[in-house]
């Protein structure tokens, strides 16, 4: 029997990033995930949901698990209503960045999960991350 599980977050100030990470951690644990593989996506949706609060001021974070016994996954989608980003192969370009930080927020979370799409328009931008493992 599948195991479904799905949460959706409003991220409009600081303590929602927090708020996002301890729900990654929380599903992740619901279906057996490491410590470890709970704390690289915990952190890649630290660093999305911080890039909403830093760049656009508005949006969300979907997280949804499924687990069966052949496998587990948990996806996040992460998106703002922002202004979008003008260059994404810049965007992800390691050490890039428009605000003077070290520019490891979106590669760096591309980094720490298995799966990684990102679509941006002036409109906002939404990225999908996921991890999966088989039981």
């Amino acid at each position: 029997m599948a195991d479904t599980r799905k949460l959706k977050l409003a991220i409009r100030e600081e303590e929602d990033i927090s708020r996002s990470r301890r729900a990654a951690f929380g599903l992740m644990a619901a279906v057996a995930f490491s410590p470890a593989e709970q704390t690289r996506f915990a952190t890649a949706i630290s660093e999305l949901t911080r890039n909403i609060i830093k760049y656009a001021f508005d949006g969300e974070c979907a997280l949804a698990t499924y687990a069966d016994d052949r496998k587990k996954r948990i996806e996040a989608w992460v998106q703002d209503r922002g202004p979008g980003i003008a260059d994404l192969k810049q965007a992800l370009e390691r050490g890039f960045s428009t605000s003077g930080t070290l520019g490891h927020g979106l590669n760096g979370a591309r980094d720490l999960v298995d799966g990684f799409r990102i679509e941006s328009s002036p409109s906002g931008t939404r990225v999908w991350i996921m991890m999966e493992r088989s039981r």
